[in-house]
């Protein structure tokens, strides 16, 4: 999960900026062009952009090394735990009848013990799994919040601790879809909320994120995607 880390770091080191300079603007020691009136406000707006944009880069590319991991490690369907079967059958019945060809197929596969893959990987044809596909795949178009990111995790058997007590990813979510919609402008949206209240939004987020990460980590690292090993039982004559 190494990208993904350095993803949210890098993520973070810029969101952290922005707001050190909102309060430099705020508190008169840098001077700016048309006021701090005007401009803090659009600012504001874009910190909150720069927060959700920091959810859903974190969420997709830690998904994305999770499928990665599972692909390389080269297992059959009985390995794996049973979100991730469900996932993977799920899939391969999308968009598609489930003609009994087709559910045959998917019997087979795994009577046979053949590699899963997750999502398709197709380098052949050029195609890769990539962020587009599988957000449109989990239908992540800015609509991360909280319930959605643990319903994800609920789904892959991804455990973790994070908790959104404040709702600060709905909020960013919420004013995300508001300015992408066109509902409000850069200079209303967020004009009122004061500075502290950004920061404070700002580290529910991290908090929030860096706990669901850690447990995407954990999950790649200790393979909590396979089965739990049974114990061999010795029969005795």
């Amino acid at each position: 999960m190494y990208n993904t880390n350095r993803l949210f770091d890098e993520r973070i080191t810029e969101i952290k900026i922005l707001l050190s300079v909102m309060k430099n603007i705020e508190n008169g020691s840098v001077q700016i062009d048309g006021g701090a009136n005007d401009v803090v406000p659009i600012l504001k707006s874009n910190f909150l952009l720069m927060l959700y944009n920091l959810v859903e880069a974190t969420v997709v590319g830690g998904l994305l090394e999770l499928h990665e991991k599972v692909k390389d490690s080269q297992i059959c369907y009985a390995e794996l735990i049973e979100e991730l079967q469900l996932v993977w059958i799920r899939h391969q019945i999308s968009n598609k009848s489930a003609t009994e060809q087709k559910l045959q197929e998917i019997i087979g596969r795994i009577i046979n013990n053949e590699t899963i893959v997750l999502l398709n990987h197709n380098p052949a044809d050029g195609k890769y799994l990539d962020r587009k596909t599988l957000s449109n795949v989990l239908r992540i178009s800015g609509n991360l919040d909280a319930k959605e990111i643990t319903d994800i995790c609920e789904r892959y058997g991804i455990k973790h601790t994070a908790s959104d007590v404040n709702d600060d990813l709905k909020r960013v979510k919420d004013t995300r879809n508001n300015l992408a919609h066109g509902n409000e402008s850069f200079g209303e949206c967020a004009r009122e909320m004061t500075l502290a209240e950004l920061e404070e939004i700002k580290n529910g987020v991290e908090k929030f994120i860096k706990e669901i990460l850690d447990g995407m980590t954990k999950y790649c690292d200790q393979k909590e995607f396979l089965q739990a090993k049974k114990p061999r039982t010795h029969k005795h004559g």
